[in-house]
């Protein structure tokens, strides 16, 4: 047999009618896994040697970096000097979930600051990532089609750029598509099903230590069981159980400052509408820029009416786990007031590209046994050409913000050299600037009127700070904080000053240096 046989389906490649021996499916199952394993080399590879230096002005990162630092040095977990302004929530919450710092610890401990290190662990968990979707997918789709799903996840250039933040993203998406496999193969080993129990648990636990909304797939593995067997199984409440006391014990070792959370969440039926459409544009990013923006939605159309004949066809066969999983995750998504954009669409985006494939290959079938492949190469070209027109404009270079910012990193060196450990700056990047200054830090809330300072100076003195930096480079500082630096000179010493960015001392504090 030639190497087409070991990859392509029985249906589709055995035409002499002939049949495959046991060994000869041994053969091609070890082959397809090697070509798997070649693949996610061949990817990882790409993404190491692809690594910008630097990082993008969002600052969670900083927020689980101070994590891993204070993880790695014995310190609080809490202190990381940010201090959440319950007047502007949307920065973020007090503290983030404890996996993800967990994960990046022992990186910090052995390389210290190194953005470079931490993306590559980023790097190896989305490959294990797109190791848990083969292993949930392999069974429901011919190999080439399979091969082809790993190369569209793979090689997109969304995730391609995912790979440059050092975000809780690919860690949940990995510990997810990890819980799905466990549920979805516990029923092949029933005599161990406690085991497999605990390991569940276990990974939702992952879920939810790495991202505070992994609570809604206790819900989605509730539904799963009320689907299948029309009641909670022991496996199932078992798992939930064990999930449960690690976030009780969670709670109890670094306390609830991620429940903050709950002060951003008012959901509403316009809000539930608007972000439905919105999301929905949102997959539009896996195939953006491309050649040109017409371009992307063509194929964007395609893939989705694709999609819609795939997944009409699998849910008529009933929900497996993946789909009762992500229910309730998707829900609360939608619901929630702030969009986080196709990130949060992560987990469904392999079941999404499945279905899309699932309704290729069943709507070419019916033409013949040759219309499957040349439908799966005339798709692979035109990802293609989108894919290589989206690498040919990307940037490869340093990401000229936050620490890849000359202007930003001399800022942080005179707030090192020239201020107090204690003092407390405002600054429109609190997280980003306490871990670079290790001085705490809090954003500003754009309330009131334009004109109307009360508000601000209020804050200012409930946190006691002592100086503001301000920017050209933000908007909201061009819009809100630089008109109020103006109006308020008398109160304020400009104590610093680079091509960018401006640090004033409020008079009524001296530095204790």
């Amino acid at each position: 047999m030639g190497l087409l046989t070991y990859i392509w389906p029985e249906e589709l490649s055995a035409s002499d009618g002939g049949v495959i021996t046991s060994a000869e499916k041994a053969i091609k199952s070890r082959t397809q896994h090697l070509l798997v394993c070649l693949l996610l080399v061949l990817i990882g590879v790409f993404y190491c040697a692809t690594i910008r230096p630097g990082h993008n002005w969002g600052d969670d990162f900083a927020l689980y970096i101070h994590h891993a630092e204070n993880i790695a040095k014995g310190h609080a977990y809490a202190d990381t000097g940010y201090i959440y302004n319950r007047a502007f929530t949307a920065v973020g919450p007090r503290t983030y979930p404890p996996v993800f710092p967990l994960l990046l610890a022992p990186v910090y401990y052995l390389y210290g600051m190194n953005l470079t290190a931490m993306k590559v662990e980023g790097v190896l968990l989305f490959l294990l990532t797109l190791l848990a979707v083969y292993a949930f997918f392999r069974n429901e789709l011919p190999f080439p089609y399979m091969l082809a799903m790993l190369v569209l996840l793979g090689l997109n250039p969304f995730f391609w750029k995912t790979k440059d933040n050092i975000e809780s993203d690919l860690p949940f998406l990995w510990f997810f598509y990890l819980s799905v496999n466990l549920v979805h193969y516990e029923h092949k080993n029933s005599s161990s099903w406690w085991r497999w129990a605990a390991l569940t648990g276990l990974a939702l636990y992952l879920c939810c230590g790495t991202r505070t909304i992994g609570v809604m797939l206790l819900p989605g593995l509730a539904l799963y069981d009320l689907l299948q067997w029309r009641r909670l199984t022991r496996f199932t409440l078992m798992a939930g159980t064990i999930c449960v006391a690690l976030l009780f014990a969670q709670r109890l070792l670094i306390g609830a400052g991620e429940s903050s959370y709950a002060d951003q969440f008012h959901p509403t039926a316009a809000m539930f509408a608007h972000n439905g459409v919105r999301y929905t544009k949102d997959l539009l990013t896996l195939w953006y820029p491309g050649p040109s923006m017409l371009y992307a939605r063509v194929f964007f159309g395609l893939t989705i009416a694709l999609a819609l004949a795939g997944a009409y066809i699998r849910f008529r066969k009933g929900w497996t786990v993946l789909e009762c999983l992500l229910v309730f995750y998707l829900l609360f998504v939608i619901l929630w007031p702030f969009s986080l954009g196709i990130r949060s669409l992560l987990p469904l985006i392999p079941l999404y590209l499945y279905c899309t494939l699932l309704g290729m290959l069943a709507l070419t079938r019916r033409r013949g046994s040759w219309a499957p492949a040349a439908a799966l190469g005339a798709l692979l070209v035109v990802v293609g050409i989108d894919y290589a027109s989206t690498y040919r404009k990307a940037d490869f270079g340093v990401i000229p913000e936050v620490n890849g910012r000359p202007s930003f990193n001399e800022l942080c060196q005179f707030v090192r050299e020239s201020t107090s450990p204690n003092d407390v700056f405002l600054i429109w990047r609190p997280r980003a600037f306490s871990l670079f200054t290790d001085r705490p830090a809090s954003i500003y809330a754009l309330t009131g009127a334009s004109n109307d300072d009360d508000a601000l100076w209020h804050y200012i003195a409930q946190i006691h700070a002592h100086y503001i930096v301000t920017s050209n480079v933000f908007d909201d500082d061009r819009r809100f904080l630089n008109p109020f630096v103006e109006r308020n000179r008398r109160k304020l010493d400009l104590v610093f000053q680079d091509s960018e960015f401006r640090v004033y001392r409020i008079k009524r504090f001296v530095s204790t240096l």
